[in-house]
C-alpha cells in the first residue's frame, strides 16, 4: 500500500470515527441525562450545557485554524507552556479514544442486554468486545470503509424512523394509551441506576458529551484548506443534526412520561411502545451496529494518533513510517488494555462518559492556553502592529475559554470526586510512559552527542572480511559475491564444526564450486560454540588495532505467511555476540524466498 493510499485509509477512519461517535452520542447521551435527572426542571440545564459547550468548542476551533492553519496542538502546547504538557495532551487524545472504545462497548452490551437476558454479565460483554475488536486491527486488518459506512447508514435510518414517527404521531394527535403503557411499562423492567450522584450539575455535565467528540473529532491537520473548511462544515452539521436528535429524545421523555434514573435507553423505549417487539429488536440491533462501528473506527484512527505522535517529536520518528506494524500493534494493545481496564473499573456508562469529558477538557485547556501564552509571546517580542493586534484577540479569545475549560474539570471534581480521580489516574498512565522514554532518549541523546569533533576519525589501517556459512545454498552464494565485490584486505569464510557429516559435506561442496575464498572450519562436535568465532574474529585484530573485520551473513526472508511459519526469523547468539566486539561491523546479505522458491 502506497502512501497516498495510506493517507487516505487514515482519512477514511477519521471520518467514520467521527461520524460513529456522533450516531452514538445520540443514543447514550439522552440516557445520561434521564439516569441522573433530578427533576424534569433539569433537562433545561443538560440542553444549555450541551448548546453552549459545543458552540464554544466548535467556534475555538474554527477560529484556532484560521490563526494557526494546520498546527499541531501537542507541539504547540509543549512550545508554549512545556514538553510535559504537550505530552499530557498527547495521553489525552490517546484515553480520550480509549474512552470512546469503552462507551461504544458499553452501548453494544446495553442495546444487547435489553434483547438477551445476560445475568449481569454487560461489563464482562464490554471487556470482551473491547478486547476481540483490536485483534483484527493488530493483525493489520481494518474493516472495509464502505462496510463501516453502510452500517452505520443503517443506524442512522432506523433511529430517524423512531423519531420521525414520534413526531408525526406526536403532532397529529398524541400518542394513544398503548403506546404510553408501553413505553412506561419498559422503563419501569429496567433496572434503577442508583450509583448517583443526582444532581443538576451531574444532568449539566452529560451535555457536554457532544462537545468532547467535537473537540477530538475535528481534524485540523488537511493539507489543504478547501479539505479542512470542509472538514469543519461537515462536523458542524454533523453536530447540530444530533443536537436536535437528542433534543427530541428528550422531548419525547418528557412526553411520554419516561422514569428517570433507569439505565435504559431512551431511543428503544420509545420503539417498544411505537412498534412493539419487532421495533424494539430493530433498533437494538442498530445500537448494537453503532457501538461496534465506534469501536472499530477507534482503533483504525490510533496508528494516524501514534505518526502524529512521531512527527511532533513525541515518539521516534521510525514510528511515521508507514509501512510498520511495531508501532501499530504498539498503540491499539496499549490501548486495548486501558480501555479493557477501565470498562472493568468503572460500574457505569455514566463514569466512563464524565471521564471522557474530563480528557477532552483537559484537551480544549490545555491548547486554548497555549494560544493565550503564544499572543502573550508575539507581544512581548514583536512590533508589527498588524501581528501584535491579532495578538491581543488571540489573547482575549482563547483565554476565557482556557477558564471555561478549568472551570468544567473542577466542576467534574465538584461533582463527583470519583470521576475526577479515576480521570487523572487514566490521564497518568499514557503520560507516565510517554515520560519516561523521553526522559531515557534525552539522555541518550546527551550521552551521544559529540563534544570532540576531532575524536573518532581516524581511518582504519586494513578491513578484513569474514563469511560466516552453515551450508552451500542460494543465500551463502549471494553473500560470497558481494563480500568479494567489497574489495577487501583479506576474505576468508567461517564455520562451525557442529555435526562431523554436515561439516564434511560442506567442505566437498566448497572444494567443488572452486570459490575463490579459504574455508576455515572451527571448533570441534564437543566444544563448537559461538565464543570459537569471537575468538577468531579478535585474533584478526590482535596485530594491528586500527584494523576492522566485516562479518557477512546471509538472511532468508520470507515473504509469505506459509513461508514465515517455516523460516526462522530470529537473530542467533553469534550475530549478539559478534555486535559487542569493538572494532567489527555487521553486513546482513538479505536473500528473498519467493513463492517459485518453496517448489
Amino acid at each position: 500500500m502506497g502512501i497516498r493510499s495510506k493517507a487516505a485509509q487514515f482519512a477514511g477512519s477519521r471520518r467514520v470515527d467521527a461520524l460513529s461517535a456522533v450516531i452514538m452520542s445520540v443514543f447514550l447521551v439522552p440516557q445520561l441525562i434521564l439516569r441522573v435527572m433530578p427533576s424534569s426542571q433539569s433537562q433545561f440545564a443538560a440542553v444549555g450545557a450541551m448548546a453552549l459547550s459545543s458552540v464554544l468548542a466548535f467556534a475555538a476551533l474554527v477560529i484556532q485554524d484560521r490563526v494557526l492553519p494546520r498546527s499541531s496542538n501537542p507541539r504547540l502546547v509543549a512550545t508554549y507552556i512545556g514538553e510535559r504538557t504537550g505530552v499530557v495532551l498527547s495521553s489525552a487524545r490517546f484515553v480520550s479514544y480509549s474512552l470512546i472504545i469503552v462507551l461504544g462497548a458499553g452501548l453494544f452490551s446495553q442495546a444487547l442486554s435489553s434483547v438477551v437476558d445476560l445475568g449481569g454479565h454487560e461489563r464482562l460483554v464490554a471487556v470482551g468486545v473491547v478486547v476481540v475488536m483490536a485483534l483484527p486491527g493488530i493483525a493489520g486488518r481494518t474493516a472495509p470503509v464502505l462496510l463501516l459506512y453502510g452500517s452505520l447508514v443503517l443506524a442512522i435510518v432506523s433511529l430517524g424512523a423512531v423519531l420521525i414517527y414520534g413526531l408525526i404521531a406526536d403532532t397529529s394527535g398524541g400518542y394513544s394509551q398503548q403506546t404510553l403503557e408501553a413505553t412506561r411499562e419498559y422503563m419501569s423492567q429496567a433496572p434503577p441506576n442508583g450509583t448517583g450522584p443526582f444532581s443538576v450539575g451531574a444532568v449539566a455535565l452529560a451535555g457536554m458529551v457532544p462537545a468532547g467528540i467535537l473537540i477530538l473529532t475535528i481534524d485540523r491537520r488537511a493539507v489543504q484548506s478547501d479539505d479542512r473548511a470542509k472538514n469543519f462544515k461537515v462536523q458542524g452539521g454533523r453536530a447540530l443534526i444530533a443536537f436536535i436528535a437528542i433534543l427530541v429524545t428528550l422531548y419525547f421523555g418528557s412526553s411520554l412520561a419516561m422514569a428517570s434514573r433507569t439505565r435504559a435507553l431512551p431511543t428503544l423505549a420509545m420503539a417498544y411502545g411505537f412498534f412493539g417487539e419487532a421495533g424494539h429488536i430493530v433498533l437494538a440491533v442498530a445500537a448494537m451496529v453503532a457501538g461496534v462501528c465506534a469501536v472499530i473506527a477507534a482503533y483504525g484512527v490510533l496508528p494516524r494518533l501514534v505518526h502524529d505522535l512521531s512527527v511532533d517529536r513525541m515518539l521516534p520518528r521510525h514510528y511515521a513510517t508507514e509501512h510498520s506494524s511495531r508501532p501499530r500493534v504498539v498503540a491499539i494493545s496499549i490501548t486495548a488494555g486501558l480501555a479493557a481496564l477501565v470498562s472493568g473499573i468503572l460500574t457505569t456508562v455514566q463514569a466512563a462518559a464524565m471521564v471522557f469529558v474530563f480528557a477532552t477538557l483537559v484537551i480544549f485547556t490545555l491548547w486554548c492556553a497555549a494560544m493565550t501564552f503564544r499572543g502573550s509571546a508575539i507581544l512581548r517580542e514583536s512590533v508589527d502592529r498588524g501581528e501584535r493586534q491579532r495578538a491581543r484577540r488571540s489573547r482575549w479569545i482563547f483565554g476565557p475559554c482556557s477558564v471555561v475549560g478549568m472551570v468544567g474539570l473542577f466542576a467534574i471534581a465538584w461533582v463527583s470526586i470519583w470521576w475526577a480521580l479515576s480521570a487523572i489516574v487514566t490521564l497518568a498512565l499514557p503520560s507516565g510512559m510517554l515520560i519516561f522514554f523521553r526522559r531515557g532518549r534525552v539522555q541518550v541523546v546527551r550521552r551521544l552527542a559529540a563534544t570532540d569533533l576531532t575524536a573518532g576519525r581516524a581511518l582504519p589501517t586494513r578491513v578484513h572480511g569474514i563469511i560466516l556459512v552453515s551450508a552451500l545454498d542460494l543465500p551463502t552464494l549471494r553473500a560470497v559475491s558481494f563480500a568479494r565485490a567489497s574489495r577487501l584486505t583479506s576474505l576468508s569464510a567461517v564455520t562451525l564444526d557442529f555435526d562431523p557429516r554436515a561439516t564434511k559435506k560442506l567442505r566437498n561442496d566448497w572444494k567443488a564450486a572452486a570459490l575463490p575464498v579459504d574455508l576455515t572450519v572451527l571448533g570441534t562436535p564437543e566444544g563448537a560454540g559461538p565464543q570459537n568465532v569471537v575468538d577468531y574474529v579478535q585474533s584478526m585484530r590482535h596485530a594491528q588495532r586500527a584494523d576492522i573485520v566485516t562479518v557477512f551473513f546471509p538472511r532468508v526472508i520470507p515473504t509469505g505467511v506459509w513461508q514465515r511459519f517455516f523460516v526462522r526469523h530470529s537473530e542467533p547468539r553469534i550475530m549478539s555476540d559478534l555486535r559487542l566486539q569493538e572494532g567489527v561491523v555487521m553486513a546482513e546479505v538479505p536473500y528473498q524466498l519467493q513463492p517459485h522458491d518453496e517448489d
